[in-house]
């Protein structure tokens, strides 16, 4: 049976194209490398290299053969990834959401139904969740786009949210019951950056605000109480009655930041979630 590393310094040499350069890339010496070759038109044998004085080419054969060698080798690191992702699978997965509060809501729920599991939980702008869950790099994804391939996705609503500006009570806007972001255009805000797809919109009238952007939670907290800056707050915490102190809370009346979120993973992996689908509905995260 050939052996693999063989291959490998085929392919590498036919990469580099000269003898020095391929033991430098593979860290080995240059007499080492020339009995591996050796070796390697004695397993198969044929002649894969034209020699010369101080110089080693391939010949037809030879470029041939690193060819091939190339597809070999790429179809071993797939089966190999393969294989570890099935184990993976077998022990843990991947969710996506796209905002704090339906990951604050569904973790529980689904550590609940996966006790055992090595669950990696990440947070994100949704824009390219799809395509993640297509590639396996996540297996569930909460996001508030609708899927638009029934035949591949299976989902359900599981909540909706709506954004909202807090502004201290003696603020210039505090009087106001709604308001549209194009009233907000160079109004300073501070901007959690931590807010998934909230803050990362491409709407041109949320770019115009003059974002005072935040990345310690801690320091965010800290203005929020000592300026008179405005902030976002999200529905969940005005229907519960949280308010930040000694500020109002103004609903942003644009269609766009009142959002729906999904629950979705692959068809193929509906038997697997589907407790947790069991659970929810279009009200849990509200």
């Amino acid at each position: 049976m050939l052996d693999i590393n063989l291959l490998k310094t085929l392919v590498t040499f036919e990469e580099c194209q000269t003898l020095s350069k391929t033991a430098e890339s593979l860290y080995i010496s240059q007499p080492a490398l020339t009995k591996q070759m050796r070796k390697l038109e004695s397993d198969l044998g044929v002649n894969l290299f034209i020699r010369k004085k101080n110089h080693i080419e391939l010949n037809e054969t030879g470029k041939f053969a690193a060819k091939y060698a190339k597809r070999i080798l790429s179809n071993i690191n797939e089966f190999q990834n393969n294989v570890i992702k099935y184990e993976q699978s077998l022990t843990g997965f991947s969710v996506a959401f796209c905002s704090e509060i339906p990951e604050f809501i569904l973790s529980p729920i689904i550590d609940d139904e996966f006790p055992n599991y090595r669950i990696n939980k990440v947070m994100d702008d949704d824009k390219d969740f799809y395509n993640l869950l297509d590639k396996s790099v996540h297996q569930l994804i909460v996001t508030h786009i609708k899927p638009q391939d029934n035949n591949k996705y299976y989902y359900k609503k599981c909540g909706h949210e709506t954004l909202y500006l807090s502004v201290p009570k003696n603020h210039i806007l505090s009087q106001r019951i709604d308001i549209g972001l194009k009233e907000l255009e160079k109004v300073s805000v501070l901007t959690y950056t931590k807010m998934g797809f909230w803050n990362q919109w491409d709407n041109i009238k949320f770019q115009k605000i003059h974002h005072l952007i935040q990345t310690d939670h801690s320091t965010y907290a800290e203005l929020i109480q000592t300026t008179s800056y405005p902030c976002f707050i999200t529905s969940y915490f005005v229907r519960r009655g949280i308010q930040l102190p000694r500020r109002i809370d103004i609903k942003i009346k644009d269609s766009e930041f009142n959002c729906t979120y999904y629950l979705v993973c692959l068809k193929s992996d509906k038997e697997k979630f589907e407790k947790i689908f069991n659970k929810i509905d279009e009200n849990t995260v509200s």
